[in-house]
Formats: structure tokens, C-alpha cells, sequence
């Protein structure tokens, strides 16, 4: 299997190898029909505590995950560098909220993009058309 596109394989190895090596430590024998009370607790170990470590750590790290806080300002940039290479090619820049609303009133070209759709999806989308339009024009 190529370990290169997602890395599960490499890892479940790695993961394999040292619940193993914790196994073996704590005394596990493969002949044994029962296992001693220190291989019991490791397996435990293995498969709830580490599990609920690795959890908690999770959990720590998206505390300090601070994506959302920027999105505005990222928006605001994308927007003006749009604007930007619009008026550096010589077209007239309309702002979307502008744009959207000349465009479900039909003017400026309406949007006919939804022939790959179901049509259960499709009705929808007419049925959202129409009430943007409602409001719009």
C-alpha cells in the first residue's frame, strides 16, 4: 500500500508496534488462555486511557486554533485585490451585494448554471431565485 497519500498505513504500523512493545513489556504471553492482571491493565491502557490522552490533547490545540478570528479581514483583502485586477484590466467594478441583486433581477446577464443539478435541486434553487428576486427588484 503507498503510505505517501494519506499515511494511515505507516502510522496503524507504528501504532501496532508500540501497543506491542507495551504488551510484551507488561508481561503478555500468546500461549496463556489468561492473561495476568498487568497485561489486563495495559490493554486498558492501550485502548482507553492513551486514547482519552490523545483526546484531551485534541482538544487543547484547537483552544489556540485561531482561523475564524480572521476570516473578515481575509475576505476584505480578497475582495480588494479583485478589485483591483478588475480596474487594472479596464472593467467597472461593482460590488457583489450590487452585482448579486442586478443579477437575480435579471439584468447584467442572470446566472444559468444549474443543469447538473437533480431536479428536486433544481426546483429549489428556482423557488430561491424567485424569492431573492422578489426582494431584490
Amino acid at each position: 500500500m503507498d503510505s505517501g497519500a494519506t499515511g494511515s498505513p505507516g502510522m496503524t504500523g507504528l501504532g501496532n508496534g508500540i501497543i506491542n512493545a507495551l504488551l510484551t513489556a507488561s508481561g503478555y504471553d500468546a500461549s496463556a488462555a489468561v492473561q495476568n492482571a498487568g497485561v489486563q491493565t495495559m490493554l486498558v491502557v492501550c485502548y482507553l486511557a492513551i486514547e482519552l490522552i490523545c483526546y484531551a490533547a485534541i482538544v487543547v490545540l484547537m483552544g489556540f486554533l485561531k482561523v475564524e478570528k480572521h476570516v473578515k479581514a481575509d475576505q476584505q483583502i480578497i475582495l480588494e485585490h479583485q478589485k483591483k485586477a478588475v480596474l487594472a484590466a479596464g472593467g467597472q467594478w461593482i460590488e457583489p451585494e450590487e452585482r448579486l441583486r442586478m443579477e437575480a433581477c435579471g439584468r447584467g446577464g442572470p446566472q444559468r448554471g444549474i443543469k447538473g443539478v437533480l431536479p428536486k435541486e433544481r426546483l429549489k434553487l428556482r423557488a430561491g431565485r424567485r424569492k431573492i428576486s422578489e426582494k431584490a427588484c
